[in-house]
This record gives structure tokens, sequence and C-alpha cells, in this order.
């Protein structure tokens, strides 16, 4: 189930090259990407919050858990 708008994926496009627009089904894929790279970014970020015995995942989890989530892609 989408929960992120598709707005803000035409708004980078414009940032990237004022002239180009995006495709329907390109915002669509590009949120779903988003989505799941988040996902994993904030499911990464819940592990470690465990394991250092907090129940409030901190920025440092987060970052920590990006960096491990792109070394494997």
């Amino acid at each position: 189930m989408p929960e992120l708008p598709r707005a803000p994926f035409k708004r980078m496009v414009r940032k990237i090259q004022p002239s180009m627009k995006i495709s329907d089904n390109a915002k669509k894929e590009m949120r779903r990407i988003t989505e799941r790279f988040a996902m994993d970014v904030l499911r990464g970020a819940v592990q470690i919050a465990k394991v250092s015995k907090r129940k409030t995942v901190m920025r440092g989890d987060i970052l920590v858990s990006k960096r491990q989530l792109v070394k494997t892609i």
C-alpha cells in the first residue's frame, strides 16, 4: 500500500533538469523503490536499537543501517 505522494518525485526531476518530465509509471516506480528502501533502512535501525536495548530509534541507527544496506546493494 503506497504511503508516499508522487508529487515530490516530479519536483525532484525538475530540480535535476527543469525541462524534463516524469511519467506516471515512473513516479509510481520511484515511490515503490523509495518506500522499500526506507522500510529496509528502518528495519535495520530498529534491530540496532533493539541490540542496544533501547526503545527509541536514533539518527545514528538510521545512518548505520543505511550504510550497511548500501554496501549490500
